[in-house]
């Protein structure tokens, strides 16, 4: 979960793959970033969020057929 607290703050979100607990590969650059509410929380391409507005949101990576989500408020 991410908690952007007010107009002009942004997080940068990371999308890495896990073996044993252990970060094997950072797949950030090849991932395709999507949000479930744009006038909320809007996302680049980088993975970058930034607050829109007020509310909560849902941004999705996805890379190849797997995907993982992150609730931003």
């Amino acid at each position: 979960a991410v908690a952007l607290s007010g107009p002009n703050r942004s997080q940068q979100l990371l999308v890495v793959e896990e073996e044993g607990g252990r970060v094997v590969r950072d797949h950030t650059a090849t991932a395709k970033f999507s949000t479930s509410a744009g006038a909320i929380v809007k996302v680049n391409a980088r993975g970058l969020v930034a607050a829109g507005g007020d509310g909560e949101a849902t941004v999705t990576a996805t890379v190849g057929e797997r995907t993982a989500t992150a609730k931003v408020t």
